[in-house]
């Protein structure tokens, strides 16, 4: 059976929970006594309000939280990341999920191998997979799957890419064009395609539709 796919954010993101649960470890009393720390023999591990450190009974393995609670909720979830008040707050069996910022897949309950950045990022998902939010809630699609979405329509009115602007694009396939809908949403169309778009003529329904 091929391995999981795992986020390489991951790596980074514990090794940086690591430290501050260390800190925290061998810190003075004054300041151990404003938080707790919590580590198990499964590689749990967690800094933030002693009574709000995972679920007592919970069976999960790998978890790494930091905040004033860390997976309150969780059962036999594994391999998740939350950093920042209630980040994945709601979250049961879930795994390999990554969430970053405050109220960060805050709904999420057995979303699976998801990432989100940001303030309220993925907010809205309860149970989809593979997504990537940066600064962006999710809006109403709470099962989506396979879908990234960075920053809000009613906030960011101007978005820039750097690498694309004056390179050209080698290869066995013929360039497509890029479009954007009024959603913001990304997709690409064969040149023709998209000439005859602009013009308002319809695409030809076959390739070989000049021999008829």
């Amino acid at each position: 059976m091929a391995a999981k796919p795992r986020f390489r954010i991951r790596s980074s993101a514990l090794a940086a929970i690591a430290t501050a649960i260390g800190f925290l470890a061998f810190a003075s009393a004054s300041l151990a006594d404003t938080g707790g720390v919590y580590f198990d023999s499964a590689g749990n591990a967690a800094a933030g309000d002693p009574a709000q450190l995972f679920n007592g009974s919970f069976t999960g393995g790998s978890n790494v939280g930091l905040g004033p609670s860390v997976m309150p909720n969780l059962t036999s979830g594994f391999d998740n990341v939350a950093v920042g008040h209630a980040a994945l707050d709601a979250v049961t069996g879930g795994f390999d999920n990554v969430a970053v910022g405050s109220s960060a897949l805050l709904q999420s309950t057995d979303a699976t191998q998801n990432i989100a950045i940001g303030m309220s990022a993925g907010f809205h998902l309860e149970t989809g997979s593979r997504d990537i939010y940066i600064g962006n809630d999710g809006g109403s699609n709470a099962g989506e799957s396979g879908v990234i979405r960075i920053g809000e329509k009613v906030l960011q009115k101007k978005a820039f890419l750097a690498g694309v602007w004056n390179k050209t694009i080698s290869g066995p396939v013929a360039p497509q064009a890029v479009l954007i809908n009024s959603n913001g949403q990304l997709g690409t169309q064969t040149l023709a395609s998209a000439r005859r778009a602009r013009r308002g003529r319809p695409a030809p329904p076959t390739s070989d539709w000049w021999r008829r």
